[in-house]
């Protein structure tokens, strides 16, 4: 891999799926920020603070 961290975050993510490594953050870490995530997208849409 020519340092393209796409390339390396799905190569980890192979590896993953295929048992030889663990994720770097837990399912409930993702949820978290996917949350976050959804909370500034609908904050920046209608103009207003978004309480997580």
């Amino acid at each position: 891999m020519d340092n393209d961290p796409m390339q390396a975050e799905l190569a980890h993510f192979i590896r993953v799926i295929e048992g030889e490594e663990e994720p770097l953050v837990t399912g409930e870490e993702g949820m978290q920020t996917l949350k976050v995530l959804e909370a500034i997208q609908t904050s920046v849409k209608e103009k207003r603070r978004v309480v997580i």
